[in-house]
């Protein structure tokens, strides 16, 4: 079949193979203009960011809290502090919006054109275009870039978002059910079906000074027009740009170091040479990234004009060779940098990049998958699996008594639905737990606080999680005094994630070791009042990390399931991870200590980078 360019797919394909499609690397002197364009945004994005936590820094000041955290969110949304910094988030959505789209798309055509790079005008014209988006369609377009369009890993959006995922103990609980991991799969596939469908929305909106709405029906008809000839011009172009930066990584990096390994270097010299090339790779690869992004936006903004005129659009020739002043300087002060990073770390390198960190196992629920879910015998299956401590939850009878137990009910683990606190002990005791990863085993009783505690003491530290409806106050003090009764003050930690709750046990029992659990966290996260901070997987960066331990807290990261993720934290810089495949940590630990110098310095410079 043939597509109104009158060729086929495979036509099309070989046609752009021989060079008869717009080639952009006639526009390969425009590097240094991206570059300073991407540079200067980014620094005025950097910026702005910083007024914006400033702002946003002041507002939580004035509601006595020193972060943003998913706890706070019930409270934030009955504050007018909490709408206006809703509000500011929207904001900050929108001008990342205006330069990391509005603006690329006008800076392509300009390019593309050959004509001279006027930033505060482009900029000012971004701006203007906003006008075209102050409608639901509009809101719901900025919605998809910021927010949907990375769950899918697609590069047309926002880097304010970039990073941007359903967090892993939200997809686990997805993948744990058939029909809610097809339900999930499918919505994702929607979410790539209407990003592709109305892919040229931006296009029409700012180059044609269109409506969104308008905007968004010219798009569908052009996609609908013209999806064959898209796909073999842009999915070449594609594969072009991951030929080229898979040759910048054999080149720049696997090349030089397997050159190192048959040189005979000492091992100052060798270690030098890998950090070197490691660090020079990331920061290649991060330009590459920049410059890809820019690339691809003037190949969308040319199949753009292509499609939206009835004649095919018509670019200068190319401007001829320009010398670049400032660029080899900058290259050779990067290079410098680059090496004094190598000598600088290189001495001390096993302390610099260790094969694997003196990180802690806190077996989630009792001992993880290890037994039945917050028993005694997960409990005991966590020590014999030497983990350094076991997180339980514990929730409060309707006569006062405290036992394990995870969910608002016991439907799932006991196959009955009714909540601790509507039951006494004498009938929860009746109750019988199921071992969800061995069906056929005997069930077991459901523990109580007081057992789990004289289980663990001397054997293992405990994480009492403080959970449910019952979670208060007088919680706190029946499991004080339950802790001072058994001399197990230095082998318990009360978490929660009622964040007040932590602060009055930190106020009223400073003696008492606390952890505050949060997925999300916006400000000085580290001034938060408790000892310990444990954090979902994505809210745990380096740089977090960094700011927490500068406090003289811990981080504690949850939970740690798969093997990519134990190898991110298991030689990162944090102090725990809490997981349910304790087992899996103790292979994973072996495996990382056998690693190879390459590996670690890999794996290290790109957490410090993340």
């Amino acid at each position: 079949m043939k597509g109104e360019s009158g060729m086929t797919m495979l036509e099309q394909l070989g046609a752009t193979l021989r060079g008869k499609d717009l080639s952009l690397f006639g526009y390969r002197d425009d590097i240094p203009t991206i570059l300073l364009y991407q540079g200067v945004s980014k620094a005025v994005l950097a910026a702005a960011m910083i007024g914006y936590r400033q702002l946003a820094g002041l507002l939580l000041w004035n509601l006595g809290r020193p972060a943003f955290t998913s706890g706070d969110l019930p409270y934030l949304m009955r504050s007018w502090q909490g709408w206006l910094l809703i509000l500011l988030g929207i904001g900050a959505l929108v001008i990342y919006t205006v330069f990391d789209i509005n603006a690329l798309i006008l800076i392509s055509e300009r390019i593309l054109h050959r004509e001279k790079l006027q930033m505060f005008i482009t900029l000012k014209k971004a701006f203007g275009r906003l006008r075209h988006f102050k409608s639901l369609p509009g809101a719901l377009v900025i919605g998809y870039v910021s927010l949907l369009a990375p769950l899918v890993g697609t590069t047309f959006g926002i880097s304010l978002t970039a990073n941007f995922v359903i967090p892993e103990f939200i997809t686990s609980v997805i993948d744990a059910h058939i029909i809610s991991k097809i339900a999930y799969r499918a919505f994702l596939a929607v979410l790539v079906v209407v990003g592709l469908i109305h892919l040229f929305t931006f296009h029409y909106a700012i180059l044609g000074d269109m409506d969104v709405r308008a905007a968004m029906k010219k798009a569908r008809r052009t996609m609908r027009s013209h999806w064959k000839d898209f796909f073999a011009r842009y999915l070449t172009f594609l594969g072009f740009g991951l030929l080229l930066g898979a040759g910048l990584v054999v080149v720049g990096y696997a090349l030089p170091v397997l050159i190192l390994r048959v040189l005979p270097v000492g091992r100052f010299a060798y270690h030098v040479g890998i950090i070197f090339f490691t660090v020079l790779l990331v920061v290649v690869m991060a330009v590459f990234g920049l410059l890809f992004l820019t690339f691809s936006m003037m190949k969308l903004t040319h199949l753009h004009e292509s499609y939206a005129t009835d004649e095919p659009p018509s670019y200068a020739a190319g401007a001829g060779r320009r010398r670049h002043v400032v660029l080899p300087g900058a290259i050779c002060a990067a290079l410098i940098v680059v090496l004094l990073v190598g000598l600088g770390t290189a001495d001390d390198f096993d302390t610099n990049y260790p094969a694997v960190g003196d990180v802690a196992v806190i077996a989630h629920r009792g001992g993880g998958t290890l037994a039945h879910e917050n028993t005694i015998r997960s409990l005991e299956a966590a020590i014999e699996k030497n983990a350094t401590a076991s997180e339980i939850d514990a929730q409060r009878t309707a006569d006062g008594h405290y036992i394990i137990n995870h969910d608002a009910d016991f439907k799932r683990c006991c196959g009955v639905q009714r909540a601790p606190e509507t039951m006494t002990l004498a009938e929860v005791r009746e109750l019988r737990v199921a071992d969800a990863q061995n069906p056929l085993a005997e069930k077991t009783g459901v523990a109580t606080l007081e057992e789990m505690l004289d289980a663990a003491k001397g054997r293992i530290k405990l994480y009492i999680e403080l959970k449910g409806r019952t979670a208060d106050h007088q919680m706190v003090e029946d499991i004080h005094r339950m802790m001072v009764e058994r001399d197990m003050l230095d082998e318990c930690m009360l978490i929660s994630l009622d964040y007040a709750l932590v602060d009055h046990i930190e106020t009223t029992h400073p003696e008492v070791e606390t952890g505050y659990l949060c997925y999300f966290s916006f400000g000085g996260i580290e001034g938060l009042n408790c000892d310990v901070l444990l954090l979902e997987a994505e809210t745990a960066t380096a740089s977090n990390v960094m700011k927490i331990h500068a406090a003289g807290k811990k981080v504690d990261v949850w939970t740690v399931n798969t093997v990519s993720a134990m190898t991110e934290f298991m030689t990162s810089d944090v102090d725990g991870i809490i997981t349910d495949e304790v087992a899996q940590t103790g292979v994973v630990r072996q495996l990382l200590t056998e690693r190879s110098d390459e590996a670690r310095v890999l794996r290290r410079i790109l957490q410090l980078a993340r």
